[in-house]
Order: structure tokens, then sequence, then C-alpha cells
């Protein structure tokens, strides 16, 4: 069992990669740091407050963002992603450096005994995941709480890593000791997601007096326009072209394909290899762990040509092989029932997907790293041009993940916001596609100027004198002891109603309107209300019930509630004094610059 553990355990302790590995990036970094001309100390890259912070902890930080980066995939890391990465984890052990220093400020010491109760109580969430302790799926404490009375398991990796983590988590708790959660705001918070109300309405639109002319004059633009600045504000924007060369199967791919169904698996079923275990070791397809089961099928039930295949098959024959576009496959009847047509046949399939091979993708990446080089030296679209392929723009975009026409593709997001205008990236595979971007632009965080949003601001503010038409005409057939229904008839509308609207919901058909939601929960049941005036129109309501907040599930999620609302604010506090700390900091950075590295 200890030898089958310290095989589990080399799955399960990357995480001490955090606190353990970089040894290789260190070494890089103290060499760095003796070829810099910065005068600090070898194997020193920076300080804070005057405390040294170690090129090797730099290059932990390093790694760790890569891997947050990377996440379960092998993403290339551009020299952008790179510079960004780096950047982050400087921040990572400047902030490091900061909590430590308070940690011996505050005198926190962890006891033996509070480790050894972490360890037993608080397995980390990586531990929890893997699979060494998992039981249908889900953590088992039980088989982990096995593995750490096991005197044959060396647990001193895990008993380090606590060590260092059970300070900073103490100092966390102490700076945000006073944070706390009352009984009423609790309260407040459950009712605005679970308190519900039953309402109906009559909707006076401006969209009713889109036909109405409005005069909008310069003046009362240019007024509008400086009285909504954030109307009109943008976040920064970046704009790419780019090139995509797909990774498309070939004659020689389908050559490959057919010729291994022909030279491996059709000989063997020839000499009598169960069909099943072939399919189960050698299909592609979905049906692979089923040895291939594809099910009966009586007539009329398949394509045409594939039916008279396998239709014409005696129990234990096989078809020849079968070219789709999704790739290639051998069907076996199982057996065969009934006669005529109630004749029901039942099969195996073997399937082999039509994929690109080795030297397909080669040739591709070659082709894109070739284009990548003459991009560099020339522009993209010359380089384009001369390779034979489009060039496509992707249209501004923000920051994050996801860019137009391309899709969700971190790497190229990267790029595009720590890029300078015309730069040109290294090839990004995605979903079989290379890709080459080349950064158009970059604009900053800005109000647009009038003179581009100049129709928009007209728009707003023919809308908003057409909510004066919508307030007037509501204001016009409002009457004391009028039904709904009389209300809205006499306006020539129809009532809607809802039910289960939170504080916190939307209204279908408006949206989330938070005026109109207050006011109906304001209002008494069974009594017309209005009109309501909001920036969506105007409207009468009558609220038909109110179910108030289940006081017993309350009490039953109240704890929950607390620990989460809890550590939410302890976290704001505590990453705010953080954030502080590092702003008053005395920081040299000791890193070399582009030049010196």
């Amino acid at each position: 069992m200890l030898q089958s553990m310290r095989q589990n355990t080399k799955v399960i302790l990357w995480i001490v990669i955090i606190a353990f590995v970089g040894l290789i990036f260190g070494v890089w970094g103290m060499d760095v740091m003796s070829n810099s001309n910065r005068g600090a100390r070898a194997g020193v890259i920076g300080t804070v407050n005057g405390r040294e912070i170690a090129a090797e902890a730099y290059s932990r930080a390093y790694q760790e963002e890569l891997r947050i980066y990377r996440g379960q995939t092998d993403l290339p890391v551009l020299p952008s992603v790179a510079k960004a990465l780096e950047e982050k984890a400087w921040e990572r052990v400047v902030k490091q450096t900061i909590m430590q220093d308070a940690i011996l400020e505050e005198e926190i010491v962890i006891s033996d005994a509070e480790i050894v109760n972490a360890i037993r109580t608080s397995p980390p969430q990586d531990l929890q995941q893997s699979e060494t302790f998992q039981t249908d799926g889900r953590f088992d404490y039980q088989k982990y709480l096995s593995y750490v009375n096991d005197v044959n398991v060396d647990w001193r990796w895990l008993e380090d890593y606590f060590r260092s983590e059970l300070p900073s988590n103490h100092l966390q708790q102490r700076v945000a000791a006073g944070a706390r959660v009352s009984e009423g705001e609790l309260r407040k918070l459950y009712r605005q997601s679970n308190e519900t109300v039953d309402f109906t309405y009559v909707t006076f639109s401006p969209s009713d007096f889109s036909d109405r002319e409005v005069n909008v004059t310069e003046e009362e633009i240019q007024a509008w326009y400086d009285d909504h600045p954030n109307d009109y504000r943008i976040d920064q924007r970046a704009e790419l072209e780019y090139v995509v060369i797909p990774v498309a199967v070939t004659d020689t791919d389908r050559d490959r394909i057919r010729k291994q169904l022909q030279d491996e698996i059709v000989p063997r079923i020839e000499q009598g290899t169960k069909f099943e275990d072939l399919a189960r070791y050698f299909s592609q397809g979905p049906t692979k762990n089923d040895g291939g089961a594809l099910g009966t099928f009586g007539k009329g039930s398949l394509d045409p040509e594939l039916e008279a295949k396998v239709f014409a098959l005696e129990p234990g024959g096989i078809t020849d092989i079968i070219e789709n576009d999704r790739g290639f496959q051998i069907i076996q009847c199982q057996s065969v029932t009934g006669e005529g047509d109630d004749r029901s046949v039942t099969l195996r399939e073997i399937f082999l997907r039509l994929d690109a091979g080795g030297e397909t993708i080669e040739a591709v990446r070659n082709k894109t790293e070739d284009l990548q080089r003459n991009a560099v030296e020339s522009s993209l679209a010359a380089a384009a041009t001369e390779a034979g392929v489009d060039i496509f723009s992707t249209g501004p975009f923000a920051p994050g993940n996801f860019i137009p026409t391309v899709g969700d593709l971190p790497p190229a997001n990267i790029f595009a916001f720590t890029a300078d205008a015309g730069d040109i990236s290294e090839p990004i595979i995605h979903n079989d596609r290379y890709y080459v971007f080349s950064l158009s632009r970059v604009d900053s965080a800005q109000v647009q100027p009038l003179s581009i949003v100049k129709r928009n601001v007209q728009l707003a503010l023919e809308r908003h004198k057409r909510l004066a038409f919508v307030n007037e005409a509501a204001e016009a057939i409002k009457s004391e002891g009028r039904s709904i229904e009389q209300i809205a008839a006499s306006a020539g509308k129809d009532t809607e109603s809802l039910a289960l609207i939170t504080r916190l919901g939307t209204i279908p058909g408006i949206g989330n309107d938070l005026d109109l939601i207050l006011e109906v929960f304001a209002a008494p049941d069974s009594v017309v209300v209005g009109p309501v005036h909001t920036e969506t129109g105007s409207y009468f309501v009558i609220r038909n019930s109110l179910t108030p907040v289940n006081e017993q599930q309350f009490e039953i999620e109240k704890g929950s509630l607390i620990r989460s609302l809890l550590f939410q604010r302890q976290d704001f506090v505590f990453s705010s004094w953080l954030e502080r700390m590092k702003d008053s900091a005395d920081i040299t950075d000791g890193r070399p610059t582009d030049e010196e590295s």
C-alpha cells in the first residue's frame, strides 16, 4: 500500500510545486540577477520595505501564474502573455512579502497541534478533488482520514504546506476581525432574493408615441451629452487583424486511415478476433465502450444505401469499408430476426475518425510559422498575400477572453492588450486552426466624442421627450375607483400578469426596472396603484399577492448565508488593507529590463 500511496502522491502533490518547486527557474533568476547592473545581491530580485525578495520566490510565483493561466490546457505562452504573467507574479511576491512582515509584527505563531488539526479537518481543495480520495465522484473524508492515519505514509509535505498557509490565514482573520453581518442585514438580503410578488399591470411605453414628431436642438444635444458622460464612456478597446490556416484533412490522411482498417483490423476479424473486442480497442466512435453496439434496426430505419449493405449480411458478416464525411467504418451484423418487411438486424461498428495526421499538422504549422516570420519582417497583409490566404479583422473588443469572429481565445486577448500597434503574435493553435494576429490599434477607456455618439444622444433625448408624452397620457386616464381592466380598456391596451417576481428579478418585456418592482412590493394587495413613472415607461399596477420569506427555511439557511457573506466581507476588508499597504510600501524592483535580459 505504501508503494501505491507514493505513486498516488505523485499525482496529487502538484500543490507542493507552489511551495517547493522552481529550482531551475530560480537558478535562472539568480543568473539574471547576477548579470544585472542594478547592484542587487545575487539571488535577490527586489525589496519591500527593506525586506529582500528572492529570485527563487519570484520564479515560484511565476510558475503558479503560469499554471493558473494554462488551467487544464496546454495554451501557448506568447511573449506578451509571459510579460503579463511576470507582472502578476511580481505583484504576488510583493504582497506575500508585505504579509510576511505583518505576520512577524503580529507575532503569529502556529502550534504543532493546530497543524495536526488542520491536516485532519481541512484537507486542501486539490486533495479533495484527487481521485485517490474520491468515492462515486465525491470526496470521501473517511478514505482521506485512513491515509492520514497510516504511519507508513510520509505527510511532512502537508505539514509544511499548512505551516506556510496558516499564518496567512490568521493574519487575514486579525485584519478583518471587525467585519460583521447583522441579523437585519442578512434578513434584508434574504428578502431581496426570496420574497416574491404576483401582480397585474398596464404599460404606457415611449414606443406608443414613435410616430409623434419630436424636435431636438443642438443646444439640448450638447447639454444632454454633458450631463450624461457615463452613458457614452467605453472601456479600453483593441482591434486585431489575423489570418487563419485550418488543419484540413488531406488525401494522404484518408489513405492512412483506410489502410489501417484494411491492414490492421479486417485481417484480425477474418482471423476470428471478436468484433466487439476490436471495437473497444480501435474504435473512436461513441459506441467504443459498448463494443461498437449500434442497436437493432428494422426495414426503413436506415439510410437506403446503408440499409442495403447491412440487410444483405448474414449473422457474423461484415460490410466493406464505408466512408463518410466523419470517417470510416466497418459494420458487423450480430443477429437477424424476422423475415421480409418484418426483418430486423442487430449491428456493431468499428469507426475511425477522419483526423489530420502528424505530417499534415506539421505542414500547416510550418506554413504558419513561415507566414509569421514574413509578417514580422514586412506586415501581416503582405505575408498573407504571399501565402495566398485571406486576412480578417475582429472589430473592436474589450479585455477578457472573447474575441469577435474568433471566439474564446485568452492568449490572443492578452496579446491584444499587452502588445504595441503593429506587433505580430506567435502562431496560436485553437480548434484545429492556426492563427497569427497583428495588433491594429488599442483605444484607451474614454468618453466618446460627441461627434461619434451624436446620433445616440439625439435618440436618447427623443426617447426622454416621449417619456413626457407617456406620463401625460397615463395621468390623463388616472381615475379613482376603476379596476386595472377598466384602465387598460380605456387606453386600448391589454393587461399583463406576472408571478413570483423578486426584488432582484426582471420583468419580461421590460427588464430590470427596479423603480417599478419596488412600487409593486410597497403597494397594498388588490389596490390599483399608478401611474408609476420610470425610465422605461408609465404603469398602472395591482399587486395580487405577496409571498413572504419562509421563516423556517430562512433559519435553516441562515448559518451558511452568514458564513458566505462574512467570508466575502472579510475578503474585501483584507484585500483593501493589502492594497493600502502595497501603495504605501517602499518597493524596489530589481528585475532586469528587456535590454538587460
